[in-house]
């Protein structure tokens, strides 16, 4: 399922360099891209907090709510290394993700 696709991801020629997906039924509610504009996060229905590299279009990191809720925001810290992200239950989570 296409979820969506980052236009700034064109090139000088107009062509999509990249399009990310989601699995089925997972309903995006937040996405976050950092200040250089080379790591996105996304998190939604599924709990599960997404971190895409943009210049290649490829999964970095996944980290699932410690409560097992939807998450509603999420926010990149300026320079990527940092997120922080809110679930159903109204608390605000700081990590620090591994990426691959």
């Amino acid at each position: 399922n296409l979820c969506w696709a980052i236009e700034g991801g064109r090139t000088r020629t107009g062509k999509l360099r990249h399009t990310l997906t989601l699995p089925p039924k997972v309903n995006t509610r937040s996405l976050a891209l950092n200040e250089k504009g080379t790591l996105l996060a996304g998190g939604g229905s599924d709990n599960i907090i997404r971190l895409w590299n943009v210049t290649t279009g490829e999964l970095a990191g996944e980290f699932t709510d410690h409560t097992g809720r939807p998450i509603y925001s999420i926010a990149l810290a300026p320079d990527g290394r940092r997120f922080a992200y809110a679930a159903s239950d109204d608390v605000v989570v700081a990590r620090t993700p591994r990426l691959r």
